[in-house]
């Protein structure tokens, strides 16, 4: 049996230690250190003669370059007590847990099941389309390229802060990489991610329908404003509702849906109604601002705002409805066919009807949600049903 000499090098010695300076092997020090065996198979190793410097290389592949499926693999092996049901579990409780808008949590749901409208996706059943991403046009589009991959969005994600890795393994998914990245990430890393990657997404279709997209940069600027509406109202104080001094809103009875309305009036100015629809649960139906620019009074606006709110109703085949408002003059003057209250049980029309929600641009005349609230109504509503 062949056995090796004693090496004098220190085991953290580099390769070029047995180089001269023209970058060719010292065989004096290959002879002196190594079998003869192991010296001509050293020496039959290519040496490098334009002496580069030592770099980072990642053992676990065998071409020296980081991979996120090795990465993986690794993270799982060193906690074995994880079975992969467990891991899965956790991160579905992460997601749904997470303190962001209910589409937002249902968009990352979508990415890690792999059911999103993807190139790839649309190829795979049948649909006969290139496959291609539209962005870059360099690789298949996958929910993980379109998100994290694609060279479009890198400098998105560099400007993020967040920790994560772009280079994507073309056999690791975008469930299997999220695992890796949340075991990262703290709560707000997670939120901050979910809503930015689901802006990245919302920037993708506009510019698959042709839409201006404008310059990716500005989507953290819109990603942190939308994290800090749902985490902490920036309003100044006496425009915040406290849940202990305010009234609170009533949910109707489960025969009735409700409807909120509010007017906004300011001599010489655009004045707003906002109107909201509930059921008995404090589910949001529906909500709707609208804006005028005339002259007029504010009991005229109030009474707008109970139009405009019944004509969605109307619209949406509802009937059986209670009518909820702040103003008292112009519930009498309708008869008593209707309810007041104050404006602390009626905050989230007061909010449609003021400046809290922005028009697109301006020329529309009205919004109309179904889904997908701003934050601002969300957290409102939220705090409604908070006891």
């Amino acid at each position: 049996m062949m056995q090796s000499r004693p090496c004098g090098f220190d085991v953290f010695s580099n390769v070029s230690v047995l180089l001269d300076e023209t970058g060719k092997w010292r065989m004096d020090l290959l002879n002196q250190n190594f079998t003869e065996a192991e010296a001509a198979a050293i020496k039959k190793l290519p040496h490098n003669t334009r002496r580069g410097g030592d770099r980072w290389a990642w053992s676990l592949t065998s071409h020296g370059g980081f991979s996120v499926k090795t990465a993986y693999h690794v993270i799982h092996s060193s906690n074995p007590r994880l079975s992969f049901d467990e891991e899965h579990s956790q991160l579905w409780k992460k997601i749904w847990r997470m303190k962001t808008l209910p589409s937002t949590k249902h968009f990352v749901w979508r990415v890690a099941k792999d059911i999103l409208p993807t190139g790839e996706a649309l190829k795979r059943r049948g649909v006969d389309i290139d496959g291609m991403c539209g962005m870059c046009g360099e690789e298949a589009e996958t929910g993980i390229h379109a998100i994290i991959g694609c060279s479009s969005v890198h400098p998105f994600w560099s400007i993020s802060g967040l920790t994560l890795v772009t280079e994507i393994d073309a056999e690791v998914g975008f469930k299997e990489w999220l695992i890796m990245a949340m075991a990262q990430w703290g709560s707000k890393d997670l939120e901050l991610f979910a809503i930015a990657a689901q802006k990245v997404w919302e920037r993708r279709n506009k510019a698959r329908f042709g839409e201006g997209i404008g310059d990716i940069s500005g989507l953290w600027e819109r990603t942190m404003g939308v994290w800090h509406e749902l985490n902490g109202d920036t309003r100044p104080r006496d425009e915040q509702w406290d849940k202990d001094e305010c009234a609170r809103w009533q949910p109707p009875s489960w025969r009735f849906l409700k409807l909120n309305v509010d007017a906004s009036y300011k001599e010489g100015s655009t004045n707003r109604t906002g109107c909201i629809i509930r059921d008995y649960t404090g589910r949001c139906l529906a909500a709707q601002t609208k804006r005028y620019v005339m002259d007029t009074t504010v009991d005229i606006m109030e009474a707008l705002a109970v139009f405009d709110g019944l004509e969605m109703a109307t619209r949406m085949s509802i009937s059986d409805i209670i009518v909820e408002g702040d103003s008292l003059r112009v519930f009498n003057l309708l008869n008593g066919k209707g309810t007041d209250n104050t404006r602390d049980a009626n905050k989230v029309a007061h909010i449609l009807a003021y400046d809290h929600v922005d028009f697109l641009d301006d020329i529309s005349s009205s919004l109309v949600w179904l889904e997908d609230y701003p934050p601002l109504i969300c957290n409102a509503l939220r705090s409604d049903l908070l006891i």
